[in-house]
């Protein structure tokens, strides 16, 4: 048996005050915030999540207080953590296991219509496996603007050219 995974590690970085209020926002209750942006059935029905288990910390709950010391898991199997370097701050969004990438993607895109409508954010993952089985390997890439979600999969890139 083989066990599969979906990876990603990027920031999004140089946020002024407004972008980081809305990242405190979301990560404080991601649950609540994901609701109301995307509604219920939404979330549950296209990204698998049960909200009686959105909210997970490796420390403390997240709150207005240390909210910048704790990285919030929700169940799109990626972390929101804040990271500080001196007076530049930044959100690290990555994943151990299986990230939504579907989801992220709509998370960031409600980020730019609100704190960056001309802004683009771009990251890319990958698809791999435990053992070496055929076709286990892949990933891909996404771009995300205020208007618009293009995803590109290292698949239906390569089999172009076979």
């Amino acid at each position: 048996m083989a066990d599969y995974y979906t990876q990603l590690s990027f920031a999004i970085s140089n946020r002024n005050k407004k972008e980081a209020e809305w990242w405190n926002k979301f990560i404080s209750n991601p649950a609540h915030t994901m609701a109301k942006l995307f509604g219920i059935e939404k979330c549950q029905e296209e990204w698998d999540i049960e909200f009686e288990y959105t909210l997970e910390s490796e420390t403390a709950e997240a709150n207005e207080k240390d909210i910048d010391e704790d990285s919030t898991y929700l169940g799109l199997g990626a972390y929101f953590e804040v990271r500080k370097n001196g007076k530049k701050r930044s959100i690290w969004i990555y994943s151990e296991e299986s990230a939504n990438v579907d989801a992220i993607a709509s998370i960031l895109q409600e980020f730019l219509k609100t704190c960056r409508p001309e802004g683009k954010i771009g990251f890319s993952w990958a698809n791999n496996c435990s053992r070496p089985i055929l076709d286990s390997f892949s990933g891909g890439y996404c771009m995300v603007s205020a208007k618009k979600i293009v995803f590109s999969e290292l698949p239906t890139w390569t089999s172009k050219d076979n």
